[in-house]
């Protein structure tokens, strides 16, 4: 549970000439919440976040989440101030609510309810750091930022003797 939504608002402010989407899970986004208000608050009109909601904790295991029962994670994200909110349970509701995210303004959030993988998925071959180290590097290269500065001198353990 990456917690895509915080990094993807931030993301959203830094970069406001971009569309940042999250793709983010029920379990994931019930652990946090609290970004739900400051989504709201900042509201940058480049943040659309796709809720997949399987009703399930599907990383632990597969015990059902909130969603399963009367939590409403479209209905929480109206109610923190996010403009634009869906919840949808077949895809054409979901493509016209990907539609409206577009050319919508203010920050959106589309809660897809859809079946539990009756199957598990396998995790991606690398490791966290490297994803995290092969990421910055996009958003590097993408935007001309130097994000991982390097030092200009060389570090007293870094010194031989």
């Amino acid at each position: 549970m990456g917690h895509p939504t915080p990094l993807a608002l931030g993301l959203a402010l830094a970069l406001p000439h971009r569309r940042v989407i999250a793709i983010d899970g029920d379990g994931s986004l019930l652990l946090g919440l609290s970004v739900l208000p400051v989504i709201g608050a900042q509201n940058p009109s480049n943040l659309i976040v796709i809720v997949i909601d399987n009703e399930t904790y599907e990383a632990t295991g597969g015990p059902a989440s909130f969603t399963a029962g009367r939590a409403d994670l479209a209905a929480m994200a109206k109610g923190a101030g996010v403009p634009n909110t869906w919840l949808v349970r077949d895809l054409p509701a979901f493509d016209a609510a990907v539609d409206a995210a577009y050319r919508g303004a203010g920050a959106s959030l589309i809660a897809a309810k859809v079946g539990a993988s009756k199957r598990r998925v396998g995790y991606a071959p690398l490791e966290g750091p490297e994803n995290k180290y092969r990421f910055v590097r996009y958003i590097e290269r993408t935007e001309k930022l130097d994000i991982l500065k390097k030092p200009k001198k060389a570090l007293p353990q870094d010194v031989k003797p």
